[in-house]
């Protein structure tokens, strides 16, 4: 089955027809080139498809459950945090499976009674199943070899993204995409 499809899809905006009985389908393993114009309908097919826009007949569908990563002409990041601590923070689940572990180690080294003992060793295995389904264990490196491959110095890395230029708010913007490995990567006229 097609990961996306369009079907026959009309869109206008103030009495232009942007897309005229568009049709569109992406397979797994497909890399797709839009071409055309300003104003052909480009981004208009990317926002249909994160569904920010409906189309006015026709149907767009979306594989339940895909994971739709997308990249936009214009960097949404900013603020005072670095990109460093923006990237830590996409990984909210391990942390704290993280932070629940390290209280079960302390718990147990407190030598508690047996069945105390037993509940905590399951629930540590559950979290280790957790850890080494979301693989856990290494996601600083992961972030590490993202800025890295995007040119990131150590410089880049500790500022504060409103002091980063548009170009490098951009590799910022990708390095969080990149991150959060989405089945489908849409870019929006990528520089």
């Amino acid at each position: 089955m097609s990961l996306i499809r369009l079907q026959d899809v009309n869109v206008g905006f103030d009495k232009t027809q942007i897309l005229r009985e568009a049709f569109f389908r992406l397979e797994p393993k497909d890399r797709v080139g839009l071409i055309g114009k300003n104003g052909s309908g480009k981004s208009t097919l990317l926002k249909l498809i994160l569904d920010q826009v409906q189309p006015d007949s026709g149907t767009v569908s979306v594989e339940p459950g895909l994971k739709i990563g997308y990249f936009s002409q214009f960097s949404e990041l900013n603020g005072e945090s670095t990109i460093t601590e923006v990237l830590d923070a996409l990984f909210v689940e391990i942390k704290a499976a993280e932070a629940e572990l390290a209280s079960i180690d302390e718990a147990i080294a407190a030598d508690p009674e047996p069945k105390a003992l037993d509940k905590l060793i399951r629930r540590q295995s559950e979290l280790f199943e957790t850890m080494d389904r979301l693989d856990g264990w290494d996601y600083p490196r992961r972030i590490d070899a993202a800025l890295t491959t995007l040119g990131f110095s150590a410089a880049h890395r500790t500022c504060p993204i409103d002091a980063l230029s548009g170009g490098w708010r951009n590799r910022a913007a990708l390095a969080k995409i990149l991150l959060q490995a989405p089945d489908v990567l849409l870019l929006d006229e990528p520089t």
